[in-house]
């Protein structure tokens, strides 16, 4: 059996990947799942609520799309007169592709554009060509149209009529309207231009005269007369916004003003919000009449606008940075990049890349690429944050400016509440106003500083009481800055029946609708209600929290009651409606809150509302509770299982350790550096051979036996064919070794091989031996005096000298020190008394003494390594290998 210090080696690295085995298994088995991380999903935006009527205003056809953005029938009026130049013409067309393909209007908007000069003929015209050129119809915005008949626009010559006539390009515009005209739609008017009105040699403005100074000015009196009248007139009755936008040095500012003032007013949904009625917008170049154009339909719509912009070519990339706020429940960001070969990118604030169509993070996005010189990224209920445009030159492309225009809006949800629900005439009531954005969050207070807040009590039996509102923390308000605005009313002594509670909010950027509650004087009707609802801190999607419905109903007849959820997008509540029956007192009826897989994650603070259907349109509320919550994500797997992901990497990492000095030890195992080839003949060492010292698994060898020369041991060469010996080593320490023929043996390392002709073959193994070993007698030489300790004579014994000497007395026969072996040999140890086993020249093996004394006549042939002793049985002392167990160690 094997030696126990040398299989003592083994239970290191079998026990390290047991354990790791163990370990792994362990936590597949017993750990707690690894749940994946719960999917953000991709929520539909919770749709704006449409935009009631102001209060104390008739209602009107909504102009606002389903999802908050205005519907409108554009019309963009392009100066093609004398003074432009062609840069100028198509640097105006450009702005009237941002508006043609912008996200910022509802994809149910139609844009038209109409190039204008004058018509001169016969004065100046030989043909007749009238003062404007439709070169884009009305059609949907971002229609593909759009790419080629901007391409229409040009500069118009003499012969054309290149004068300014506004009053031909205002009728054209208005004509377009009215052909079109839909009262979902709002009309907008925009006018480009770079001077004043000019028509000089229009005709039907006028007489000739003989002064060309007098006729002029005559003839644009009238045009202007015609613009202030019956223009203006019909504009105002189209209900069409003029936004005049002019650039250059040569305009006549005063008209400029007095033609925003000749059309429609404020959009009744902008109300409150200055930039909202039309105003003329300059421009200092061309070039940035995009960003005017743009920032007017910001302003009509009550948008919020800002631009961004910077200079970049081949090799400098611009990234220009914009900000949405959480109020924003859509925005629009317009790249103006003025090359079509000029690569766009747009990256939210989680670092995703928006491109195509598609719904992220609760949001949905599509990017319109219809124009050649412009993008637009359209965005409903936005993530806020910093969102980056980044545009990119190919090569080639000349440097220029480029622009990232911001626009935005939020829909806000407002929540009104009374508190009692059902106060007695002369008793004061306290009034809150809540505000959310689209994605169901509240408001930061700081968001909310530029609006404009209304409350507004009215009922039966008295006009209606304004109610200041607040959030200063002061005058019943709760809490100052926490969003909820607040403020006391005392109902009127003479209110009979209904109370009608009605809330609004305005401001640039803002659209808040306009939400109103009933509630009834108590002593109408009998029967008490309660609402109770679980304190909630937080939650996941999918929970489902009890509530519970109490209420008596001393009457005759079954009372329904209603439930609904009003600032709690994503949550359902069942059932929706409870019948109580009749005669019954202690009535209960469990109610349950279930928010969805798929609701985007955020603070909730709604109502829950028990409203009696039977009282108006929108229902009587009997109770209403506010319910405040926070829904979160579940916690990272990373985070909620870090420990078990320690041990896993821990347990992969022993493993892969234990692998690596397994194989480490399997190749020293199997390393055949120590071994050495020895030859003798009739009993005499002849030769020997240390396999070479870089690391193998194999050791080869030609033992060369030539009549009249010494016997010989050398490496083996590749031609060298059917002459090789091959030595490998094998399990329990010994080696397999190949001969020429193809026979393959495996003994212990010593055994002779005989060879033919009186020649025996044995390899050592340097392993098995201390170095004091190596230089003691051989135990089969029967001069040697002995054998070396602990060596066995095969009966169990030590082995005896067959002289009788014992094995620790002096060999009578040993050579003296520096005298020469009557038997042939040498006894000077020289400076390195290890043993040597070859022969030295003249003399035998008896008695020879080990070490480099004879090194004079040593033979090249043998190794200066020092050899093991001939027959000397292997050691059982512990192997020098620390890595060794019972394949390469010797076999007792």
């Amino acid at each position: 059996m094997p030696s126990r210090a040398i299989t003592a080696g083994l239970w290191f690295p079998r026990a390290l990947g047991v354990a790791a085995l163990i370990f792994v298994l362990a936590v597949a088995s017993g750990a707690p799942a690894l749940a994946a991380p719960e999917s953000v999903g991709t929520v539909a935006p919770t749709a704006a609520p449409a935009a009631a009527a102001p209060a104390g205003r008739a209602s009107t056809p909504a102009t606002i799309g389903a999802d908050g953005r205005p519907r409108v029938h554009a019309v963009v009026l392009v100066d093609e007169s004398g003074s432009e130049g062609p840069l100028d013409v198509r640097q105006q067309a450009d702005a009237a592709s941002l508006i043609a393909t912008s996200g910022q209007v509802d994809p149910s908007s139609q844009v038209a554009v109409v190039g204008f000069g004058t018509d001169d003929y016969p004065e100046k015209s030989s043909q007749r060509h009238g003062a404007t050129d439709e070169a884009c119809p009305l059609a949907p915005v971002n229609s593909t149209d759009f790419r080629t008949c901007l391409s229409r626009l040009h500069k118009r010559t003499p012969e054309e009529g290149n004068g300014t006539d506004h009053s031909a390009a205002l009728t054209k515009a208005l004509d377009i309207l009215d052909a079109h005209n839909d009262k979902s739609f709002f009309n907008l008017v925009f006018l480009l231009t770079d001077g004043g009105l000019r028509v000089d040699n229009v005709a039907r403005y006028g007489a000739r005269q003989s002064d060309p100074v007098v006729m002029a000015q005559l003839r644009n009196d009238a045009a202007r007369a015609e613009v202030e009248g019956p223009v203006s007139a019909r504009a105002k009755a189209l209900d069409a916004q003029i936004w005049p936008v002019g650039f250059g040095r040569g305009l006549d500012a005063d008209w400029m003003r007095k033609l925003a003032t000749f059309g429609a007013g404020v959009n009744p949904f902008c109300e409150g919000v200055p930039v909202a009625a039309p105003s003329y917008s300059y421009a200092q170049t061309a070039a940035d009449v995009s960003t005017a154009l743009d920032q007017a339909l910001a302003n009509a719509s009550c948008q919020h606008f800002e631009n961004r912009e910077d200079d970049g070519g081949p090799g400098k990339p611009v990234t220009l940075s914009l900000n949405i706020p959480i109020t924003a429940s859509t925005a629009t960001i317009n790249a103006v990049k003025r090359d079509p070969r000029i690569q766009v990118a747009y990256v939210d604030p989680r670092g995703n890349q928006m491109s195509g169509r598609g719904a992220r993070d609760g949001s949905t996005f599509s990017v319109s690429a219809s124009a050649e010189d412009t993008e637009s990224l359209f965005v409903a209920n936005p993530y806020p944050g910093t969102w980056k445009v980044t545009f990119t030159w190919p090569a080639g492309v000349s440097p220029q400016r480029v622009q990232a225009h911001l626009t935005w809006f939020g829909q806000l949800s407002s929540l009104v509440r009374m508190e009692p629900s059902s106060p007695r005439p002369g008793q004061p009531a306290k009034v809150e106003v809540r505000l959310h954005t689209s994605r169901g969050a509240p408001i930061d207070p700081q968001a909310l500083r530029e609006l404009t807040f209304d409350a507004e009590l009215g009922g039966d039996g008295f006009s209606p009481v304004p109610v200041p509102l607040l959030d200063s923390g002061q005058g019943g308000d709760t809490r100052a800055g926490d969003g909820t605005f607040t403020g006391v009313v005392t109902v009127p002594s003479t209110a009979t029946g209904l109370l009608t509670l009605t809330g609004s909010v305005h401001g640039r950027g803002l659209r808040g609708t306009v939400q109103s509650a009933d509630y009834r004087i108590p002593g109408l009707r009998s029967g008490g209600v309660a609402l109770e609802l679980p304190a909630v801190g937080s939650v996941h999607r999918g929970t489902s929290l009890d509530a519970t419905l109490r209420a008596d109903n001393p009457e005759g007849s079954p009372r329904e009651m209603r439930v609904q959820l009003q600032g709690l997008p994503g949550v359902s509540v069942t059932p929706t409606s409870v019948t109580v029956p009749a005669g019954v007192s202690g009535f209960s009826a469990p109610l349950h809150l279930t928010v969805a897989p798929d609701a985007a994650y955020g603070r909730r603070s709604g109502i829950v509302r028990l409203v009696d259907p039977a009282g108006t349109a929108a229902g009587v509320v009997l109770e209403e509770k506010l319910l405040a919550f926070d829904l979160k994500a579940p916690t990272p797997v990373a985070e909620k299982y870090w420990y078990l992901l320690v041990l896993a990497v821990a347990a992969v990492a022993l493993l892969v350790a234990g692998w690596l000095l397994l194989r480490a030890r399997r190749a020293r195992a199997a390393d055949v550096s120590a071994l050495m080839a020895c030859a003798s003949r009739g009993g005499v060492t002849a030769a020997d051979l240390p396999a070479p010292r870089n690391r193998s698994s194999v050791f080869r060898f030609v033992l060369r036996d030539q009549p009249g020369r010494p016997v010989t041991l050398e490496f083996a060469n590749p031609g060298d064919g059917t002459a090789v010996y091959t030595v490998r080593r094998t399990k329990h320490g010994q080696l397999a070794v190949t001969t020429p023929t193809g026979q393959t043996r495996t003994d212990p390392p010593g055994t002779r091989i005989p060879v033919g002709s009186g020649v025996a073959l044995w390899v050592d193994d340097r392993r098995l031996h201390h170095p004091t070993d190596l230089g003691r007698p051989d135990s089969t030489d029967p001069w040697a005096g002995g054998s070396p300790a602990g060596a066995g004579n095969g009966f169990g014994g030590l082995a005896q000298d067959p002289f009788g000497a014992d094995t620790q007395t002096v060999d009578p026969f040993a050579t003296q020190p520096g005298g020469r072996d009557p038997f042939g040999g040498y006894s000077n140890p020289g400076p390195h008394p290890g043993p040597h086993l070859g022969p030295h020249p003249g003399g035998n093996d008896h008695g020879a003494g080990g070490g480099n004394g004879g090194a004079e006549a040593d033979s090249p042939t043998l190794s200066e390594a020092p050899t093991l002793q001939r027959g000397v049985p292997p050691r059982t002392s512990p192997s020098s290998d620390p890595w060794g167990d019972d394949w390469g160690s010797p076999q007792l």
